[in-house]
């Protein structure tokens, strides 16, 4: 099992108990009773364009948040947290091509474990063409 898969089954845990006490909040309890739920978790956490009430789905909020700090690393470079991150874990390569390593601190597991979002929606802007590995790299919209 990979460092990423091991953590995604803790936090689903820890998110499935964070969830449960929204639940709770939301429906609550009346003399020690527990009050009828109306609509299912998933109803609640789907957009209120789609008839759903807009509450945030913990796991996907908190990957889209990891996402978003990946992407200021790579549109930022010359920030603190991206110079000290990128001395530690990928001194000599892309933060897309990076591996894993197994001491990694948990929090840039957790990052690593949301590259993939910005990945799919990144492309390589070519400029001068040095730093670009046109076999390796995302540089073609539509192609892979």
């Amino acid at each position: 099992m990979s460092i990423n898969a091991i953590t995604n089954l803790i936090r689903k845990g820890n998110y499935n108990k964070i969830n449960a006490k929204l639940a709770f909040y939301q429906w609550g309890e009346e003399n020690g009773k527990k009050k009828m739920h109306w609509c299912s978790w998933k109803k609640m956490t789907q957009q209120k364009d789609r008839e759903g009430l807009g509450f945030k789905e913990l796991q996907s909020f908190n990957r889209v948040l990891l996402g978003k700090q990946v992407w200021r690393m790579v549109t930022t470079p010359n920030s603190l947290v991206s110079k000290v991150l990128k001395a530690k874990y990928y001194p000599h390569e892309s933060i897309f091509r990076c591996k894993i390593k197994q001491n990694s601190s948990w929090i840039w597991q957790s990052l690593m474990g949301a590259r993939d979002l910005v990945e799919k929606g990144t492309y390589r802007k070519i400029g001068n063409g040095k730093s670009t590995k046109i076999w390796e790299d995302k540089w073609i919209p539509g192609n892979s």
